[in-house]
């Protein structure tokens, strides 16, 4: 097993740094020892198992992305309710900002597949001595920052929009948070089920920018003839 692993690592190495070192990777045990020790292996040894450290690592990088995704959430929604009182035409602000969205992610798709090269190069022009994981996370960081605040203005923007006065927020808001799970439920299976496999995840990502956009199209034509 140790073989195999130390074979794949090799591996990996050879596609990243296009040569096989041992010393690249030394700025990376101490994200290991988080992703083991999450995964239920006990920091003084003698208990753990391969699936759970399967199952840690996982979650420490699916962590990272998702408190990325919520920090970018987070600012846009702090950002609007600051400002929304002084926006006088809120449905084109939200039809802009679904237009922004499909910009931004464009470009962030496109950055994101340079930033592994970027962090390696940073890293190589330091000498070593920077956590190649931390300046992935920095740059992975600055290019989802853009598109996830747009999003997260989007949501309570909507909610603003919908409900006309302060009794019909507590309702709006539940049925908005209702479709919004079970969309995000329905999209994730679609997309992780069925579109990436038989197209692609490139290909994926382009088809629902596409379907945003025509949907954004059609709701500024709706609006600008009522």
């Amino acid at each position: 097993l140790s073989s195999v692993c130390a074979s794949f690592v090799g591996m990996s190495q050879a596609i990243l740094f296009q040569s096989v070192q041992a010393t690249p990777q030394l700025t990376l045990i101490f994200n290991t020892i988080i992703a083991v020790v999450v995964g239920g292996v006990l920091l003084t040894g003698g208990f753990g198992s391969v699936i759970g450290i399967f199952f840690g690592t996982n979650i420490y990088g699916l962590g990272l992305i998702l408190s990325l995704f919520l920090l970018g959430i987070a600012i846009g929604s702090l950002t609007l309710s600051t400002l929304i009182d002084r926006v006088k035409d809120k449905p084109l602000l939200f039809v802009r900002l679904l237009l922004l969205s499909i910009f931004f992610t464009f470009v962030a798709s496109a950055l994101l597949n340079l930033a592994p090269l970027a962090a390696n190069i940073i890293s190589y022009y330091a000498g070593g001595s920077i956590d190649l994981l931390l300046v992935k996370s920095i740059l992975t960081a600055l290019i989802l920052l853009l598109p996830t605040s747009v999003f997260g203005a989007l949501f309570p923007l909507a909610i603003n929009i919908l409900s006309n006065s302060a009794q019909r927020a507590p309702a709006v808001t539940g049925l908005a948070y209702s479709v919004n799970t079970v969309g995000s439920i329905l999209g994730s299976y679609v997309t992780g089920i069925i579109l990436i496999p038989w197209i692609g995840s490139s290909n994926t990502l382009r088809l629902i920018l596409c379907t945003v956009a025509v949907l954004t199209t059609g709701l500024a034509w709706s609006g600008l003839r009522t």
